[in-house]
């Protein structure tokens, strides 16, 4: 009877280890890190390479209206974007330095094969934002956001950099957390890519806050990708997982003597 009952409080044991070591990783909303890069020459993004979970792009492809990008077919994950501003409204522009193509796209749009460098969405700000909120699916993710930030007045050079915010709608850890980078100091445009990498249990939902705070200056979206992260087990997960499997071996060895 002892020995039973020592094997089912191992079991119960070894199942509570594994269980809860699964749920905690599971669970938890964090934003592990995030980071802003600049440039100024021409990019090549593959959306459907880099955009695994899902991906936007503001192009001005046959079949879209102004403001409403292009999405994966079968994505989910990044929300509406919504642009703020007390400026003159909202325009495309034709010289976004960059280039973006896709595989996946809806078919109803040139089969769903696209290139877009041009046609990205510009709000004249003053200061101006840019927001949309992603909802997690319980998988450790990573956001790349791809902006521009230039002077319209073509007068003064940029003096200040683009700001990225990110906040979780839990709370969770790491929240909320802002980057930014020094000033290119041109009018002529700064590109920006921003990335977070962040877990959030399924349904929960991180807002992204885009925002030039310079009067004079505009910002662009061109677009954005979400893809899975999902990162190897932590030593400490290992040994908790190890534990519990190593009780649960123990206890059928026992059963079969």
């Amino acid at each position: 009877m002892k020995y039973g009952v020592l094997s089912k409080s191992l079991l119960a044991a070894a199942a509570l280890v594994v269980l809860g070591g699964m749920a905690a990783a599971a669970n938890a909303d964090v934003i592990s890190s995030a980071s802003q890069t600049t440039f100024t020459s021409t990019i090549q993004v593959n959306l459907t390479n880099q955009g695994s979970v899902d991906w936007i792009d503001f192009s001005d492809q046959t079949g879209t209206t102004l403001g409403t990008p292009i999405a994966m077919a079968g994505g989910s994950g990044i929300g509406k974007v919504t642009f703020g501003s007390t400026g003159n409204g909202n325009k495309e522009i034709t010289n976004f330095p960059s280039q973006f193509t896709w595989t996946n796209g809806p078919s109803g749009i040139n089969g769903g094969n696209g290139t877009n460098n041009q046609g990205a969405y510009v709000l004249t700000s003053s200061p101006g934002t840019i927001s949309f909120d992603v909802t997690g699916d319980g998988n450790a993710e990573a956001l790349t956001v791809y902006t521009r930030v230039y002077n319209g007045s073509k007068t003064t050079p940029l003096s200040d950099p683009l700001s990225a915010t990110f906040t979780l709608s839990s709370g969770g850890t790491g929240s909320p957390y802002t980057v930014t980078t020094a000033s290119q100091g041109t009018y002529q445009g700064v590109g920006y890519i921003d990335t977070v990498n962040f877990q959030l249990a399924a349904g929960d939902t991180m807002n992204v806050v885009l925002t030039t705070p310079q009067n004079s200056s505009n910002i662009a979206i061109a677009a954005a990708t979400l893809a899975d992260a999902s990162p190897v087990p932590e030593p400490a997960s290992l040994g908790l997982m190890g534990i519990g499997g190593a009780a649960l071996l123990l206890v059928g060895r026992r059963k079969r003597a």
